[in-house]
Protein backbone atom coordinates (compact mmCIF):
# COMPACT_ATOMS: atom_id res chain seq x y z
CA UNK A 1 0.00 0.00 0.00
CA UNK A 2 1.21 3.49 -0.83
CA UNK A 3 -0.77 6.41 0.52
CA UNK A 4 -0.38 9.58 -1.51
CA UNK A 5 -1.05 12.89 0.15
CA UNK A 6 -0.52 16.26 -1.48
CA UNK A 7 1.68 18.91 0.12
CA UNK A 8 -0.27 20.97 2.66
CA UNK A 9 -1.42 24.45 1.65
CA UNK A 10 -2.09 25.61 5.19
CA UNK A 11 -1.35 24.78 8.80
CA UNK A 12 -4.72 23.00 9.06
CA UNK A 13 -4.08 20.97 5.91
CA UNK A 14 -0.66 20.00 7.21
CA UNK A 15 -2.12 18.90 10.53
CA UNK A 16 -4.77 16.77 8.82
CA UNK A 17 -2.31 15.21 6.38
CA UNK A 18 0.23 14.25 9.03
CA UNK A 19 -2.48 12.84 11.27
CA UNK A 20 -3.82 10.75 8.38
CA UNK A 21 -0.33 9.36 7.80
CA UNK A 22 0.01 8.39 11.46
CA UNK A 23 -3.39 6.71 11.45
CA UNK A 24 -2.47 4.79 8.29
CA UNK A 25 0.74 3.72 9.97
CA UNK A 26 -1.18 2.24 12.88
CA UNK A 27 -3.54 0.45 10.50
CA UNK A 28 -0.58 -1.03 8.60
CA UNK A 29 0.41 -2.90 11.74
CA UNK A 30 -3.18 -4.04 12.22
CA UNK A 31 -3.51 -5.48 8.72
CA UNK A 32 -0.18 -7.24 8.95
CA UNK A 33 -1.31 -9.20 11.99
CA UNK A 34 1.93 -8.29 13.77
CA UNK A 35 2.03 -6.87 17.28
CA UNK A 36 -1.53 -7.39 18.50
CA UNK A 37 -1.08 -5.16 21.55
CA UNK A 38 -1.84 -1.49 20.79
CA UNK A 39 0.95 -0.31 23.06
CA UNK A 40 3.47 -2.52 21.24
CA UNK A 41 2.40 -0.93 17.94
CA UNK A 42 2.79 2.52 19.42
CA UNK A 43 6.25 1.60 20.68
CA UNK A 44 7.36 0.55 17.18
CA UNK A 45 5.89 3.68 15.62
CA UNK A 46 7.70 5.80 18.20
CA UNK A 47 11.00 4.06 17.39
CA UNK A 48 10.68 4.71 13.65
CA UNK A 49 9.39 8.23 14.27
CA UNK A 50 12.38 9.05 16.47
CA UNK A 51 14.81 7.50 13.96
CA UNK A 52 13.63 9.42 10.91
CA UNK A 53 13.38 12.62 12.93
CA UNK A 54 17.04 12.17 13.90
CA UNK A 55 17.93 11.66 10.23
CA UNK A 56 16.06 14.80 9.14
CA UNK A 57 18.00 16.80 11.73
CA UNK A 58 21.32 15.43 10.55
CA UNK A 59 21.94 13.56 13.79
CA UNK A 60 22.34 10.22 11.99
CA UNK A 61 23.80 9.78 8.51
CA UNK A 62 21.35 7.34 6.92
CA UNK A 63 17.70 6.33 6.81
CA UNK A 64 16.85 3.69 4.19
CA UNK A 65 14.75 4.26 1.08
CA UNK A 66 11.52 2.23 0.95
CA UNK A 67 12.80 0.47 -2.19
CA UNK A 68 15.87 -0.99 -0.50
CA UNK A 69 16.23 -4.75 -1.00
CA UNK A 70 17.58 -5.10 2.54
CA UNK A 71 15.18 -2.64 4.12
CA UNK A 72 14.61 -4.44 7.42
CA UNK A 73 18.31 -4.72 8.24
CA UNK A 74 18.93 -1.09 7.21
CA UNK A 75 16.03 0.13 9.35
CA UNK A 76 17.40 -1.89 12.25
CA UNK A 77 20.84 -0.33 11.80
CA UNK A 78 19.45 3.21 11.55
CA UNK A 79 17.34 2.73 14.68
CA UNK A 80 20.21 1.28 16.70
CA UNK A 81 22.33 4.31 15.74
CA UNK A 82 19.57 6.77 16.68
CA UNK A 83 18.89 4.98 19.96
CA UNK A 84 22.45 5.76 21.08
CA UNK A 85 22.04 9.52 20.60
CA UNK A 86 22.29 11.64 23.77
CA UNK A 87 18.81 13.01 23.02
CA UNK A 88 17.40 9.51 23.43
CA UNK A 89 19.06 8.62 26.72
CA UNK A 90 17.82 8.90 30.27
CA UNK A 91 19.89 11.62 31.87
CA UNK A 92 20.29 9.91 35.23
CA UNK A 93 21.27 6.41 34.04
CA UNK A 94 22.67 7.15 30.58
CA UNK A 95 20.63 4.21 29.25
CA UNK A 96 18.73 4.46 25.96
CA UNK A 97 15.05 5.34 26.32
CA UNK A 98 14.39 2.34 24.05
CA UNK A 99 15.89 -0.19 26.45
CA UNK A 100 19.15 -1.89 27.28
CA UNK A 101 19.47 -3.50 23.83
CA UNK A 102 17.33 -1.39 21.44
CA UNK A 103 15.83 -3.38 18.59
CA UNK A 104 12.92 -3.01 16.19
CA UNK A 105 10.34 -5.80 16.31
CA UNK A 106 10.57 -6.23 12.52
CA UNK A 107 11.69 -9.66 11.34
CA UNK A 108 13.69 -10.57 8.24
CA UNK A 109 10.51 -11.66 6.43
CA UNK A 110 8.73 -8.36 7.20
CA UNK A 111 10.07 -6.68 4.03
CA UNK A 112 6.60 -5.71 2.77
CA UNK A 113 5.52 -4.34 6.15
CA UNK A 114 8.80 -2.43 6.46
CA UNK A 115 8.23 -0.91 3.02
CA UNK A 116 4.82 0.48 4.03
CA UNK A 117 6.05 1.69 7.38
CA UNK A 118 9.03 3.48 5.85
CA UNK A 119 6.85 5.23 3.27
CA UNK A 120 4.43 6.43 5.91
CA UNK A 121 7.07 7.52 8.43
CA UNK A 122 8.87 9.54 5.76
CA UNK A 123 5.61 11.04 4.59
CA UNK A 124 4.53 11.91 8.13
CA UNK A 125 7.68 13.89 8.93
CA UNK A 126 8.22 15.29 5.43
CA UNK A 127 4.71 16.74 5.29
CA UNK A 128 5.40 18.64 8.49
CA UNK A 129 8.56 20.10 6.99
CA UNK A 130 6.69 21.11 3.84
CA UNK A 131 4.35 23.21 5.98
CA UNK A 132 7.16 25.43 7.27
CA UNK A 133 5.93 28.44 5.28
CA UNK A 134 2.77 28.43 7.40
CA UNK A 135 4.40 27.71 10.76
CA UNK A 136 7.04 25.77 12.62
CA UNK A 137 7.01 22.15 11.35
CA UNK A 138 7.72 20.82 14.80
CA UNK A 139 4.66 22.61 16.12
CA UNK A 140 2.49 20.69 13.63
CA UNK A 141 4.23 17.40 14.23
CA UNK A 142 4.03 17.67 18.00
CA UNK A 143 0.34 18.55 17.97
CA UNK A 144 -0.43 15.71 15.59
CA UNK A 145 1.62 13.17 17.52
CA UNK A 146 -0.13 14.22 20.72
CA UNK A 147 -3.55 13.64 19.19
CA UNK A 148 -2.44 10.29 17.77
CA UNK A 149 -1.23 9.17 21.19
CA UNK A 150 -4.46 10.30 22.85
CA UNK A 151 -6.58 8.42 20.30
CA UNK A 152 -4.49 5.29 20.78
CA UNK A 153 -5.07 5.32 24.52
CA UNK A 154 -8.79 6.12 24.41
CA UNK A 155 -9.48 2.49 23.51
CA UNK A 156 -7.34 1.19 26.35
CA UNK A 157 -8.95 1.75 29.73
CA UNK A 158 -5.77 1.12 31.71
CA UNK A 159 -3.71 3.60 29.69
CA UNK A 160 -6.44 6.23 29.28
CA UNK A 161 -5.74 7.43 32.83
CA UNK A 162 -2.48 8.92 31.60
CA UNK A 163 -4.14 11.29 29.15
CA UNK A 164 -5.24 14.78 30.18
CA UNK A 165 -7.91 16.27 27.85
CA UNK A 166 -6.27 18.86 25.56
CA UNK A 167 -8.75 21.56 26.54
CA UNK A 168 -7.73 21.11 30.19
CA UNK A 169 -4.05 21.29 29.27
CA UNK A 170 -4.62 24.47 27.24
CA UNK A 171 -6.59 26.11 30.05
CA UNK A 172 -4.01 25.31 32.72
CA UNK A 173 -1.06 26.44 30.59
CA UNK A 174 -2.74 29.69 29.55
CA UNK A 175 -3.59 30.46 33.17
CA UNK A 176 0.02 29.87 34.17
CA UNK A 177 1.40 32.03 31.37
CA UNK A 178 -1.04 34.85 32.11
CA UNK A 179 0.15 34.77 35.70
CA UNK A 180 3.89 34.71 35.05
CA UNK A 181 4.13 36.93 31.98
CA UNK A 182 4.13 40.05 34.10
CA UNK A 183 7.18 38.77 35.95
CA UNK A 184 10.69 39.84 35.04
CA UNK A 185 12.18 37.64 32.32
CA UNK A 186 15.71 38.12 33.64
CA UNK A 187 15.70 34.81 35.53
CA UNK A 188 15.59 31.26 34.24
CA UNK A 189 12.30 29.40 34.62
CA UNK A 190 12.21 25.75 35.72
CA UNK A 191 8.91 24.14 34.70
CA UNK A 192 8.12 20.68 36.05
CA UNK A 193 5.49 17.96 35.67
CA UNK A 194 6.19 15.21 38.26
CA UNK A 195 3.55 12.94 36.64
CA UNK A 196 4.26 13.91 33.06
CA UNK A 197 2.60 11.10 31.08
CA UNK A 198 3.36 11.82 27.41
CA UNK A 199 4.46 15.37 28.24
CA UNK A 200 1.34 17.29 27.24
CA UNK A 201 1.74 20.07 29.82
CA UNK A 202 5.42 20.56 29.02
CA UNK A 203 5.09 20.62 25.23
CA UNK A 204 2.05 22.89 25.36
CA UNK A 205 3.84 25.27 27.72
CA UNK A 206 6.75 25.48 25.31
CA UNK A 207 4.46 26.03 22.31
CA UNK A 208 2.44 28.75 24.04
CA UNK A 209 5.60 30.41 25.38
CA UNK A 210 6.99 30.55 21.86
CA UNK A 211 3.74 32.05 20.57
CA UNK A 212 3.95 34.72 23.28
CA UNK A 213 7.57 35.48 22.35
CA UNK A 214 9.00 34.48 25.71
CA UNK A 215 12.75 33.84 25.89
CA UNK A 216 12.86 30.08 25.23
CA UNK A 217 16.55 29.92 26.12
CA UNK A 218 15.60 30.68 29.73
CA UNK A 219 12.98 27.94 30.04
CA UNK A 220 14.00 24.54 31.42
CA UNK A 221 11.41 21.77 31.07
CA UNK A 222 11.57 18.74 33.38
CA UNK A 223 9.26 15.75 33.64
CA UNK A 224 9.14 12.41 35.38
CA UNK A 225 6.82 9.40 35.18
CA UNK A 226 7.02 6.02 36.84
CA UNK A 227 5.86 4.25 33.65
CA UNK A 228 8.74 3.90 31.18
CA UNK A 229 6.53 4.00 28.07
CA UNK A 230 5.06 7.33 29.14
CA UNK A 231 8.46 8.83 29.85
CA UNK A 232 9.75 7.58 26.49
CA UNK A 233 6.83 9.18 24.60
CA UNK A 234 7.32 12.41 26.55
CA UNK A 235 10.98 12.46 25.48
CA UNK A 236 10.05 12.06 21.81
CA UNK A 237 7.31 14.67 22.19
CA UNK A 238 9.84 17.21 23.47
CA UNK A 239 12.32 16.26 20.75
CA UNK A 240 9.68 17.13 18.16
CA UNK A 241 9.88 20.71 19.41
CA UNK A 242 13.69 20.66 19.37
CA UNK A 243 13.65 22.01 22.93
CA UNK A 244 17.19 22.92 23.98
CA UNK A 245 16.78 22.55 27.71
CA UNK A 246 14.66 19.58 28.76
CA UNK A 247 14.94 16.44 30.81
CA UNK A 248 12.63 13.47 31.25
CA UNK A 249 13.27 10.76 33.84
CA UNK A 250 11.70 7.51 34.99
CA UNK A 251 10.76 7.31 38.63
CA UNK A 252 8.14 7.59 41.35
CA UNK A 253 8.07 11.29 42.19
CA UNK A 254 6.62 10.69 45.65
CA UNK A 255 9.28 8.45 47.12
CA UNK A 256 12.78 9.36 48.18
CA UNK A 257 15.64 8.65 45.81
CA UNK A 258 14.19 9.73 42.47
CA UNK A 259 15.88 12.22 40.15
CA UNK A 260 13.50 14.96 41.32
CA UNK A 261 14.88 15.06 44.86
CA UNK A 262 17.62 17.43 43.72
CA UNK A 263 14.90 19.93 42.70
CA UNK A 264 13.36 20.21 46.17
CA UNK A 265 12.65 23.86 47.05
CA UNK A 266 13.86 25.04 43.64
CA UNK A 267 11.08 24.74 41.02
CA UNK A 268 9.40 27.87 39.63
CA UNK A 269 6.28 26.33 38.10
CA UNK A 270 4.56 22.93 38.34
CA UNK A 271 1.83 21.95 35.86
CA UNK A 272 0.44 18.50 36.57
CA UNK A 273 -2.44 16.03 36.60
CA UNK A 274 -1.29 13.39 39.11
CA UNK A 275 -2.64 9.84 39.31
CA UNK A 276 -5.52 9.46 41.71
CA UNK A 277 -7.56 6.70 43.27
CA UNK A 278 -4.74 5.01 45.19
CA UNK A 279 -4.43 5.20 48.96
CA UNK A 280 -1.36 4.85 51.14
CA UNK A 281 -0.99 4.19 54.85
CA UNK A 282 0.68 6.83 56.97
CA UNK A 283 3.35 4.24 57.81
CA UNK A 284 4.17 3.81 54.09
CA UNK A 285 4.33 7.56 53.61
CA UNK A 286 6.70 8.10 56.52
CA UNK A 287 8.96 5.25 55.38
CA UNK A 288 8.95 5.73 51.60
CA UNK A 289 8.30 9.44 51.10
CA UNK A 290 9.77 11.02 54.22
CA UNK A 291 10.82 14.63 53.73
CA UNK A 292 9.37 14.66 50.21
CA UNK A 293 5.90 14.89 51.77
CA UNK A 294 6.64 16.85 54.94
CA UNK A 295 3.05 17.37 56.09
CA UNK A 296 1.73 13.83 55.70
CA UNK A 297 4.99 12.27 56.89
CA UNK A 298 4.61 14.20 60.13
CA UNK A 299 1.24 12.61 60.96
CA UNK A 300 1.50 10.10 63.79
CA UNK A 301 -2.04 8.67 63.80
CA UNK A 302 -1.91 4.90 63.39
CA UNK A 303 -3.98 3.36 60.56
CA UNK A 304 -4.47 6.62 58.67
CA UNK A 305 -5.04 6.22 54.91
CA UNK A 306 -4.05 9.04 52.54
CA UNK A 307 -5.23 9.68 48.97
CA UNK A 308 -2.47 9.73 46.35
CA UNK A 309 -3.61 13.06 44.94
CA UNK A 310 -3.24 14.69 48.36
CA UNK A 311 0.23 13.22 48.67
CA UNK A 312 1.10 14.79 45.33
CA UNK A 313 -0.06 18.21 46.54
CA UNK A 314 2.26 17.85 49.53
CA UNK A 315 5.09 16.62 47.29
CA UNK A 316 4.65 19.41 44.76
CA UNK A 317 4.72 22.08 47.45
CA UNK A 318 8.02 20.65 48.66
CA UNK A 319 9.43 20.93 45.12
CA UNK A 320 8.46 24.61 44.71
CA UNK A 321 10.78 27.46 45.57
CA UNK A 322 9.50 30.34 47.67
CA UNK A 323 7.12 32.22 45.39
CA UNK A 324 6.77 29.26 43.00
CA UNK A 325 3.45 28.32 41.44
CA UNK A 326 1.50 25.04 41.36
CA UNK A 327 -1.36 24.37 38.94
CA UNK A 328 -2.74 20.90 39.60
CA UNK A 329 -5.75 18.91 38.36
CA UNK A 330 -7.45 17.03 41.20
CA UNK A 331 -10.84 15.31 41.68
CA UNK A 332 -13.87 17.39 42.63
CA UNK A 333 -14.00 15.93 46.11
CA UNK A 334 -10.79 17.75 46.93
CA UNK A 335 -11.96 21.05 45.47
CA UNK A 336 -9.93 23.82 47.05
CA UNK A 337 -12.82 26.19 47.60
CA UNK A 338 -13.40 27.73 51.00
CA UNK A 339 -16.61 25.77 51.45
CA UNK A 340 -15.39 22.35 50.30
CA UNK A 341 -11.72 22.46 51.26
CA UNK A 342 -10.80 19.35 53.22
CA UNK A 343 -8.99 19.69 56.50
CA UNK A 344 -6.03 17.65 55.30
CA UNK A 345 -5.58 19.63 52.10
CA UNK A 346 -6.03 22.92 53.89
CA UNK A 347 -3.40 22.02 56.45
CA UNK A 348 -0.87 20.81 53.87
CA UNK A 349 -1.32 24.12 52.04
CA UNK A 350 -1.16 26.27 55.16
CA UNK A 351 2.01 28.06 54.06
CA UNK A 352 0.75 28.56 50.50
CA UNK A 353 -1.47 31.08 48.81
CA UNK A 354 -4.36 29.30 47.07
CA UNK A 355 -5.15 31.73 44.30
CA UNK A 356 -8.17 30.02 42.73
CA UNK A 357 -9.85 26.72 41.91
CA UNK A 358 -12.06 25.70 38.98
Amino acid sequence: METSLSAPDSLTDGYSSVYLSLTALRETFHRSGRLDDSNAKLDEIAKLFATYLAYKRGLIAEFPAPSSSVLVSELQSAFETAARLPQYQWKKSGRSIFGEHPKLALRADDQSLAHELTLLIRQCVDLAYQAKENGDPFDILNETFGHFVRDNFRGNVEDAQYMTPPEVVDFVVDMALNDIQSDSQSRYLTVLDPSCGVGSFLTTFYFRSKARCLDLEKIRLIGQDKVERMARLATINLELFDVNEHRIEIGNSLVRGSALDELNDGVDLILTNPPFGARFSSEEVRTDCGENTPFFSSLTKVGLSIDSELLFIDRNLKLLRDGGRLLIVIPDRHCLSKRNRSNSTSTSCKDSDIKSDY
